[in-house]
């Protein structure tokens, strides 16, 4: 537990992927797993993708670049 993060320790440590068809925006694909700080238990998760909220974090980066591709900005 000394070497988790703040976030760890404050949150429940978590990690969602949903994978999509970037043509159509179908979802193909979503799964999701939780390690709670301080139990020993952890669990399968998938509906925590679309029903929990998150900050922004370094996706953003990468929804930029798309956007900047889409837009013929960046090649």
């Amino acid at each position: 537990m000394k070497n988790r993060g703040y976030y760890l320790q404050q949150q429940e440590g978590s990690a969602y992927a949903i994978v999509m068809n970037p043509k159509t925006g179908e979802i193909l694909a979503i799964s999701g797993f939780v390690d709670p700080a301080g139990e020993d238990e952890s669990y399968v998760h998938p509906t925590g993708a679309v029903n929990n909220a998150f900050e922004f974090g370094s996706v953003v980066k990468g929804a930029s670049v798309l956007t900047g591709m889409q837009e013929g900005v960046v090649t």
